[in-house]
């Protein structure tokens, strides 16, 4: 506000000339809103609100900007000003302000889907319910324990032979499954897998072509 107070008039008078001379690319830099820009800017430094949004259009007048948008041979006659620092700070704190509220906005969201979760979780166990995720998470988390093999074992006489049609539909959770059971982690495997990756459409309820791509490679 206190640079604009003192800068903002010569400013506004070198930025006409700039026009004016076509000094400026004339498709960025239009007197029509520079001209409305000037009022609305001494407005927002009146009301010493600094926190409300300034137009966005004054980031244009940073010293930065106008060097991107001069007119080829007019370089020495690009608009100065302290004022254009003063904007390219504002600029910075404005921006840093954006990234700061977008990362706690990202935290929050965060810790409500970990909060829902858990609550899920909680009222699973409560009702004493399970989805078919949760068969598949809960197989895979017995696997990484302590009993992991003598289950894997227990399975493998079970079942003789494992066969897993529209195999380009399944996860990289549900091929380390069949795999260790079945297929490299068993000392006889017997693993088939049945699919065609054109086919795999599944994608937005967790299914990985790659994971298809991964197992016919190995």
């Amino acid at each position: 506000a206190g640079a604009f107070g003192m800068h903002g008039a010569d400013f506004l008078a070198s930025m006409r000339a700039a026009v004016d001379g076509k000094v400026l690319n004339g498709n960025s830099y239009k007197r029509d809103w520079i001209e409305a820009l000037w009022p609305a800017w001494a407005a927002w430094c009146d009301a010493g609100v600094f926190d409300a949004p300034l137009d966005a259009r004054v980031e244009r007048l940073t010293t930065s900007a106008m060097r991107a948008k001069v007119n080829k041979g007019k370089e020495a006659q690009l608009p100065e000003s302290p004022l254009c620092e003063a904007i390219a700070t504002y600029v910075d704190a404005v921006q840093a302000g954006r990234a700061y509220f977008a990362r706690r906005r990202a935290a929050l969201l965060h810790r409500l889907r970990d909060e829902g979760r858990a609550r899920v979780a909680r009222l699973k166990r409560q009702r004493g319910v399970q989805g078919y995720d949760d068969l598949i998470a809960g197989v895979a988390a017995a696997l990484d324990g302590a009993g992991g093999e003598a289950l894997a074992r227990a399975l493998r006489a079970q079942y003789v032979v494992a066969l897993v049609d529209e195999f380009q539909d399944t996860d990289d959770r549900q091929w380390r499954i069949f795999d260790r059971v079945f297929g490299r982690g068993s000392p006889a495997p017997a693993l088939f897998v049945i699919g065609d990756p054109k086919q795999a459409i599944y994608g937005f309820r967790g299914a990985n072509v790659h994971t298809y791509l991964a197992a016919s490679a190995a």
